[in-house]
């Protein structure tokens, strides 16, 4: 026998093509089911399925997404005309590629980098409705930074906001739809 002939592949067959996206369905079923409270598939009322499935794969659904409950920051551009929102988020804009590009998520980075030289200046928000505290918020850059990022998109006098998302449960009892929880304001330099 030739070299050639021991390590000739063998073609993938129908079948067994046909087993494999069977059997990823049926995983990502029963995983997903299974991460849903008191679902109708678990009729013992114990989370036997769930508690199965967490036994048997303990890394979950929560290695892939962020906690919506978590505090987001988001970048605000300061100028004569007023204050514009310069975060590239959402992602899954068109321009983006619906989520398949990286540049709409590249500006996390550039701002983990630009706040680690915040640590120091960040001021409580007056009131709970995060577009009031971005209208009452002092505008005079506390410090200078410079940034970094080989193609910034947070340049020019910024408020950087930390918001969190109203309670499900609060959502009809106020007006506004996040809480404005402290800002900082800087000048951020671009390019050397």
């Amino acid at each position: 026998m030739s070299p050639n002939q021991l390590y000739k592949k063998r073609p993938i067959t129908r079948l067994q093509r046909v087993i494999g996206v069977f059997a990823s369905i049926v995983f990502l079923a029963i995983t997903g089911f299974a991460s849903i409270p008191n679902i109708a598939v678990d009729q013992t009322g114990k989370g036997a399925l769930g508690q199965y499935v967490k036994t048997t794969f303990p890394q979950g659904w929560g290695f892939f997404t962020k906690s919506g409950k978590d505090p987001i920051i988001t970048p605000y551009s300061v100028s004569d005309d007023g204050i514009e929102s310069i975060s590239t988020s959402p992602v899954g804009q068109p321009k983006y590629a619906l989520g398949l590009s990286r540049m709409g998520r590249a500006q996390g980075i550039e701002l983990g980098l630009l706040l680690k030289y915040l640590d120091n200046t960040w001021k409580q928000c007056d009131t709970r409705d995060s577009n009031k505290c971005l209208e009452n918020a002092d505008r005079t850059p506390s410090q200078e930074i410079e940034n970094i990022s080989p193609s910034p998109s947070v340049c020019g006098d910024v408020i950087f906001l930390e918001t969190e998302p109203i309670p499900f449960h609060f959502r009809d009892l106020v007006k506004y739809d996040r809480v404005g929880n402290r800002y900082a304001v800087a000048h951020v330099r671009c390019g050397s």
